[in-house]
């Protein structure tokens, strides 16, 4: 049993080095609605419509790209943070 899951961890590790970096493009529409994660109705900005935001999933080396259309009206909700702290880091 030991030798089998030792062959499969040097087998999953061998088919993961040869993985080529990927490309990710995602489309993201920001725009305001009410949710109400706690129970509580408030305005928050959504990303496609959902909130949560989507789960942005990549690997070391993978290029991403991030088209982002901003249809937040509210002078208040222009700068979304997250966005902003995701480009400085």
């Amino acid at each position: 049993m030991a030798f089998l899951s030792s062959f499969l961890a040097i087998a999953i590790a061998l088919a993961m080095a040869h993985v080529q970096p990927a490309i990710i493009t995602k489309n993201w529409t920001i725009s305001a609605g009410t949710v109400a994660p706690d129970g509580l109705n408030r305005v928050s900005a959504l990303i496609n419509g959902g909130y949560p935001g989507p789960l942005l999933k990549a690997n070391k080396g993978d290029t991403v790209f991030v088209n982002v259309d901003n249809r937040l009206n509210d002078p208040g909700m222009r700068k979304s943070t997250s966005i902003v702290r995701l480009f400085l880091s």
